[in-house]
């Protein structure tokens, strides 16, 4: 069945299920592929320092008690260079919605009690290999250490919350020891780690979706170009070795997309191709997840984020969730499927999955 055929352009706000806050640009750490760091560069001067307040939340959400048990995730740049992180996450326990943090750990161990009290659901931790790897990923040395120093001070004090994710995007410089850094983490006692397929475009596919913005919505997208790059250039053969050695050893591992449901060979060696073709073709997010920038920018894609169709500070929820852009956009994904970039998203469904609420909602 094609679910596209019962998609409307207007959705309901109770149907939203995430409000998700880049609640600054600033980081500091220069990991390799951050597509984010080279967007910023082609800004005006100073967008890299805007950020949200807690006050820019507060008026988001606040008096929408619909919005009790719904995800609230927190990312940035590096969120905890955000001075409010805390009070935002204050304000958004006060309505009873779940709070997830996606951090580069590196502040963790800094101010973690005061971090436990605001009553955080989750902390993602976002690693990119064991400690050689992940530094020279990450353009830092220590900052593998910094990470690791953080986790163990949550463990050590949390009771069943946080719950903690470590977020692994597989790459050529990993791939042959997943099966590690999977034990390591999970030595840590985290709750889950989450190995991630990476999210690659061609120039051809980059072109194509620009010329698209340009003839259904006259916008001429940019920030694709950041997630150019060529197909990560390992054997596949290494990759499903790991995969399964994983899958048989540590139940709290997930690989996205699964990989028994997806031709491998095919996800790198064809990525103009959806890896899910020949299933239905559609993405949820815009049904289902709010997008907010630093500046109060509402988009509607988490990775390719240009395409503005409102402001937080200008507009109320309502205004913008059934604004004029926004139903356009659904309009086109209803009609037509996906836009030729989201062949190799893993999110279509949505960020925080129902698992993920498992944990949680105990």
């Amino acid at each position: 069945m094609d679910h596209r055929a019962t998609l409307s352009d207007r959705c309901d706000l109770n149907d939203l299920q995430e409000i998700a806050l880049r609640i600054n640009h600033e980081c500091n750490l220069n990991c390799a592929m951050c597509g984010q760091k080279n967007f910023h560069r082609d800004k005006e001067p100073g967008y890299i320092k805007n950020q949200l307040t807690a006050n820019d939340v507060r008026g988001l959400i606040a008096g929408r008690p619909e919005l009790a048990g719904k995800w609230l995730y927190i990312m940035g740049g590096e969120p905890f260079l955000n001075p409010d992180l805390f009070e935002i996450i204050c304000c958004v326990k006060k309505l009873r919605m779940l709070c997830c943090v996606n951090t580069n750990g590196t502040f963790l161990s800094h101010r973690v009690d005061e971090f436990l009290a605001t009553g955080i659901d989750v902390v993602m931790v976002s690693i990119d290999g064991l400690e050689k790897d992940h530094d020279s990923f990450r353009g830092k040395q220590g900052a593998f250490a910094a990470a690791v120093e953080g986790i163990r001070a949550i463990q050590n004090r949390r009771r069943l919350r946080p719950v903690v994710f470590i977020n692994c995007i597989v790459t050529e410089s990993n791939v042959d020891h997943l099966c590690d850094v999977a034990e390591f983490f999970t030595g840590l006692h985290v709750n889950r780690v989450n190995f991630i397929l990476p999210l690659f475009l061609t120039m051809k596919t980059g072109r194509m979706q620009q010329r698209i913005m340009k003839e259904h919505f006259g916008f001429d997208t940019q920030f694709w170009k950041w997630f150019v790059h060529e197909p990560p250039r390992f054997e596949t053969g290494v990759l499903r070795a790991q995969i399964a050695s994983v899958q048989q050893r540590f139940a709290t591992c997930r690989f996205n997309p699964d990989p028994s449901s997806i031709d491998l060979e095919a996800f790198f060696v064809h990525p103009e191709r959806s890896f899910r073709e020949g299933r239905e073709e559609t993405c949820r997010v815009p049904w289902r997840v709010l997008e907010v920038l630093a500046n109060g920018d509402v988009t509607t894609c988490r990775d390719l984020n240009d395409f503005v169709v409102g402001n937080i500070r200008r507009e109320s929820l309502d205004a913008i969730w059934n604004g004029k852009l926004m139903r356009e956009y659904r309009a086109y994904i209803a009609a037509k499927g996906l836009f030729p970039i989201c062949n190799r998203c893993c999110q279509r469904d949505g960020y925080q999955t129902e698992e993920s609420r498992a944990y949680v909602v105990r």
